[in-house]
């Protein structure tokens, strides 16, 4: 067995374990029992009613921050025309259990947090959240167990997404420092000016367009995949310096391609 055949099978393999494991632990099928004592109630009085799309714009209040916790489902943040966040469930069987989803918005931070339930086992709901475009979040730090993100059209100092099964896509944006961490999934981003982007992507392939991509550092490294930069082929991995670094990105790829395209 030669090597680019024995490799080859290799790749193969660890990918369906990765995929294998990784989904199968956001889907909810390895797992143990644990039994916790409930959460206590923190959801304020207007927002207290499930299955329902508030479709209110934050009743006249602003926010500079996002956080969204646990939440199983799509996810889109983008600018809109005013402050607006919404929640719609996805349709469920007798078998399925929503678990709890709460908001609050306090001191200039939107929260979202979903407990309880298994995500295999969820119905896939859809959370909208829009800000004013043009209009700078501080900070957006996104834990969705199962679906897809999107964020296009923001501005925004700092971005952390996790995804654990899922794909997440950036377009249209000014991020800032950004970091996502990708366990299963594609990771897709056009359009978006950065200082500095980190990406953990464990199975899934990485496409990233960059702009002005002579003053940004690339550091990029695929396990069990290819890296290339503009269609030109480097193998495993790159690293490139540049002076007076104005942006950096670094790729971590597990199981997948890393593509980066100048824009």
């Amino acid at each position: 067995m030669n090597r680019n055949r024995y490799r080859k099978i290799l790749w193969t393999v660890t990918i369906a374990c990765i995929l294998i494991g990784t989904v199968g632990r956001a889907l909810g099928f390895f797992r143990h029992e644990v039994y916790v004592e409930e959460a206590p109630a923190y959801y304020e009085e207007d927002f207290s009613e499930q299955n329902y799309d508030y479709g209110e714009p934050a009743y006249g209040e602003t926010f500079h921050t996002v956080r969204i916790s646990g939440f199983v489902g799509d996810v889109q943040i983008m600018a809109g025309d005013h402050y607006h966040y919404s929640y719609e469930e996805g349709p469920e069987s007798d078998d399925q259990d929503a678990g709890e989803i709460g908001f609050s918005l306090a001191d200039g931070c939107l929260t979202v947090e979903q407990t309880g339930g298994t995500p295999g086992d969820m119905p896939m709901g859809r959370l909208m959240i829009t800000v004013p475009g043009g209009v700078m979040l501080e900070e957006i730090d996104a834990d969705v167990r199962l679906g897809s993100l999107q964020a296009d059209g923001l501005v925004a100092g700092r971005c952390r997404l996790n995804m654990q099964a899922g794909d997440v896509s950036i377009t249209g944006s000014d991020m800032g420092s950004t970091e996502v961490v990708l366990s299963a999934g594609e990771l897709n981003v056009s359009g978006t000016l950065f200082t500095e982007m980190t990406a953990d992507v464990k199975a899934g392939n990485v496409s990233i367009y960059v702009p002005d991509m002579d003053q940004c550092a690339l550091d990029l490294s695929a396990s069990l995949g290819n890296v290339s930069v503009d269609g030109e082929n480097y193998g495993n991995s790159l690293r490139l310096d540049r002076q007076d670094n104005m942006r950096s990105l670094k790729v971590v790829c597990g199981a997948g391609n890393i593509n980066v395209y100048r824009e």
